[in-house]
Parts: structure tokens; sequence; C-alpha cells
């Protein structure tokens, strides 16, 4: 869950209409406006997931996102401090760097990381504060994620080109590894409850060996098209959202820490392949789950 989180945020960005080079082009006002638009509906799936949670006494750890705060109301606020400050599409990673590097040395410096880790739940603010004060983290998360993207999603029309790009990003993972080693041993170990520097890394690095990966697979195999990731993409959010719903019906039916080894590779067959046939018929289908 941890890596999944900051996974899916990177991979959202990687082609987010940031990364694309099709940001808001009207007044700050208009700008504002459109993206608690569009973020309008991660609100209230997130309203919806809290009253769910708090009404049926589902399982929760209040140290991941805190007691009301969960991930949608995170995508929502990212996207919406993303919009909001526009940055142009060359500068986003000196953005995303500025922000991690601002937070982590309050993180450090000036005790933001006792208080996340130590301080008592005694208002609103400090009751969410693990969700709320990682927005930061995961913004300068999503930044990186969309200048990258905007870097892989230039033209590049001759085999040589996409030669180049594979070896310009082993070239950055190994340079986000060594960052992450570095970081996690000299300034603060892996926290994903934090959103620090070192996780920011982590995350960077995997996502990126993965996509260079992929390129590899492309370049030394015959271009063909992945039925079921298309179809995943086609409704990207949908598909997180029945995932969700799906991980909570399991958990809600089952002690899933008491689950034998084959019972629960059975039960996560069950569910990717339930996933995997409803994306498909949707795309099939054309059907497109979004409205907005």
């Amino acid at each position: 869950m941890d890596i999944g989180v900051g996974s899916f945020l990177f991979a959202q960005a990687l082609t987010s209409k940031q990364a694309r080079g099709s940001s808001h082009k009207g007044s700050r006002m208009s700008t504002i406006m459109s993206t608690i638009k569009a973020v309008s509906p991660l609100l209230v799936i997130g309203f919806v997931r809290l009253a769910s949670v708090k009404g049926t006494d589902y399982q929760e750890h209040v140290t991941e996102y805190g007691v009301h705060w969960n991930f949608f109301f995170t995508l929502a606020f990212v996207s919406l401090l993303v919009g909001i400050v526009n940055v142009s599409s060359d500068k986003l990673s000196l953005a995303g760097l500025f922000i991690i590097f601002v937070y982590q040395l309050c993180l450090s410096k000036f005790g933001l990381a006792e208080y996340i880790i130590h301080h008592s739940r005694d208002n609103l603010f400090s009751q969410n504060r693990e969700g709320i004060l990682s927005i930061f983290g995961y913004a300068a998360l999503f930044c990186v994620g969309a200048h990258l993207g905007n870097f892989i999603l230039k033209p590049r029309p001759s085999m040589r080109e996409w030669h180049t790009l594979f070896f310009q990003l082993l070239l950055l993972n190994a340079i986000a590894y060594a960052l992450t080693l570095f970081s996690n041993e000299y300034i603060a170990p892996i926290s994903r409850r934090m959103l620090n520097i070192s996780y920011f890394f982590s995350v960077i690095t995997l996502n990126i060996f993965t996509i260079t990966m992929q390129l590899l697979v492309g370049i030394i195999t015959p271009p063909k098209d992945n039925l079921i990731l298309t179809a995943v993409n086609y409704n990207g959010l949908a598909m997180f959202l029945l995932a969700n719903l799906g991980t909570g019906l399991v958990n809600l039916s089952m002690k899933t820490i008491y689950a034998s080894d084959g019972v629960a590779f059975f039960i996560l067959s069950v569910y990717i392949g339930a996933i995997s046939v409803v994306s498909v018929i949707l795309h099939q289908w054309k059907i497109q789950l979004k409205f907005w």
C-alpha cells in the first residue's frame, strides 16, 4: 500500500494535463474554478469513503492519514495545489525539488517530524496531520512525475531516439537510486507517513525503473497493444475505485491476517481477474465512467 499510493499518483502525473503541456490558460480565478470542478468528484468520493468507513466500523489505522483523511482527499488537494500554482512544464521538476527540500527541512530542523509522530490529536488539524502535511510531499512527487511525462511523451520518429531515451532513463534511475540510498542513510529513513525526501526518491526510483524496463521490452519486441492495460487506462479512476471496493469487501468478509498462502493466492487471483474482466468489458463496449 505504501509504495502503491505514491506510484498511483506518479503514474497519474505522467499523463496529466501538466505533462501534456495543456494546463489551463485563463485567469487565476478561472483556473481555480476549473480545478475545483475537476477535483470535486474526488472530494465526493473521499467523503463517501469517510462515511462508509465510520459507519461500518471498518478497520483503519489513524497513523496512515489521520482520523478523517483518506487518499482521495490527498489526490484532490494535490491536483488543486498543482493546478492553482500552474507551473510551466519545463520547470515542474525544479518546483517539485524545491517543495520537497523545503518540506524536508521543516521535518528535520523545525520539529515537523516530531509533531507528526508524537503530537496529541486534540483538534481537527492534528487529528489529520499525516494526510494534510503529506500533501506537500505528494505535490512534489506529482511535479516531478509530470515533468518526466512531458519528457517521455515528446515525439520520437526514429528508433535511435528511443534507444537514447532508454539510456537517459537508465541514468536518471541510477541517480534517483543513489539519492534514495543517501537520503535514507543520512537524512531520514523512508517514511510514507510523513512523505519525506527518502520516500520521494524511492517512489521515483521504482517508477523510472518500471518505465525503463517497459521501454526495453518495447524496443526488443514488436509493438503490441496490451488489452488489459489499455482497458484499465480507459477507466483508470473507476478501476481504482473498484479495486478499493474489492479490498473492502474482502476485509469485511474475513480476517485476512489469518489466511493461508493458498487462500490468499486464490483471493488475489479472483480479485485481479474480476477487475481485469470488468475493465475489458467496459473498454470493449466503449463505456467510460467519467462525468467531469
